[in-house]
């Protein structure tokens, strides 16, 4: 992941206007998201965001799955959100695990109490969005060397700098211009036309100053989801149908 003189020295995209206003919107579904282990030491840390509220007002999260490591049952996961108003605080709340998928490095929480006032995230397929278009990657900032964790998400700009790949056994994934910073891995990433992918890894090349961040596609999700819901090989539910029934 980039360091933050990373971040200031290459993040100086001038965004599209409607997706920067959609990635500021995102930034109240987005959660911080934490691995307490039993000796209630933090080992692992990143970025959720909702992606279904469930009628109970529980939402269920979309992360990366190296962000959280689940090790066994005596692991807790913690989850972060900042609540705005008059007197500005952070809400930690507990989540359970879902869906695990190492392969996609794709992972899937609820949290366990209701919180009504979060509207989940719309995906949008990776096809509609240009080669050079406007990407915002949205997420937890959180340096090794920090004082402590983060409070807020932020936003980080960015452009598709290409079109998904499919690798064998992971799925299809793009890169794109966003840095990355340590904290944000499980970032969504959006575009105009909602949420293109979840971030899983930054890299700054030192010597041309450029970013490369890959993303893993919204499409790969839908085939971790078909196969966790027992769907057959071929169906005809789309990712919004197959969220869903989470």
């Amino acid at each position: 992941m980039a360091t933050l003189a990373d971040r200031r020295a290459v993040g100086r995209n001038e965004p599209d206007s409607e997706v920067l206003s959609r990635a500021m919107d995102a930034r109240d579904s987005v959660f911080y998201v934490m691995m307490h282990r039993k000796d209630d030491r933090v080992s692992s840390c990143g970025t959720s965001f909702a992606i279904k509220k469930r009628l109970d007002g529980r939402c269920v999260l979309c992360t990366a799955e190296h962000a959280i490591n689940f090790k066994d049952s005596t692991d807790k996961i913690i989850v972060r959100r900042m609540l705005y108003g008059e007197h500005p605080r952070v809400e930690d709340l507990e989540a359970r695990l879902l869906l695990s998928n190492k392969r996609a490095d794709l992972a899937l929480l609820e949290v366990l109490t209701p919180t009504p006032s979060v509207e989940p995230l719309t995906f949008a397929p990776i096809s509609f969005v240009p080669k050079d278009g406007t990407t915002i990657a949205v997420g937890y900032c959180s340096p090794e060397d920090a004082a402590g964790p983060p409070r807020a998400p932020s936003v980080s700009p960015g452009k598709l700098l290409s079109k998904p790949k499919d690798t064998v056994n992971i799925g299809a994934r793009a890169t794109v211009s966003c840095v990355a910073v340590h904290g944000m891995s499980g970032s969504p990433v959006i575009s105009k036309y909602g949420v293109m992918g979840v971030l899983i890894r930054g890299v700054v090349d030192e010597a041309s100053r450029t970013v490369r961040t890959t993303t893993v596609c919204s499409e790969t999700l839908g085939l971790v989801l078909a196969k966790w819901l027992g769907l057959p090989l071929i169906h005809t539910k789309s990712l919004k149908e197959m969220i869903a029934m989470i």
